[in-house]
């Protein structure tokens, strides 16, 4: 299946296709068959060639783990440092 059919499907049961790879005809997808998606998800296909690093943030544990299965990238997941309220605030602005 290439790129553009699985995106289209995607689209149609309301979940949003990453390409991880440089190539279109698609060789492994990040979950199993069978497995449950809620409408807005991401699914990852891998297409073979070189692959980016993309930009992770605000990505769930899921989306971080099919990134993993369909590129063969090993990520490590650490706990998210806490600032105290007043360092917070400075950052945002």
């Amino acid at each position: 299946m290439t790129v553009a059919q699985a995106s289209a499907k995607a689209k149609q049961i309301g979940l949003n296709l990453v390409k991880v790879g440089e190539k279109d005809k698609i060789t492994a997808q990040g979950i199993k068959s069978g497995e449950k998606l809620e409408s807005g998800d991401k699914i990852f296909v891998y297409t073979s060639g070189k692959i980016n690093c993309p930009d992770m943030k605000g990505w769930s544990f899921n989306d971080l783990h099919q990134f993993s299965n369909v590129s063969g990238v090993k990520l490590s997941i650490k706990e998210p440092k806490l600032l105290p309220a007043k360092a917070w605030l400075r950052e945002q602005n």
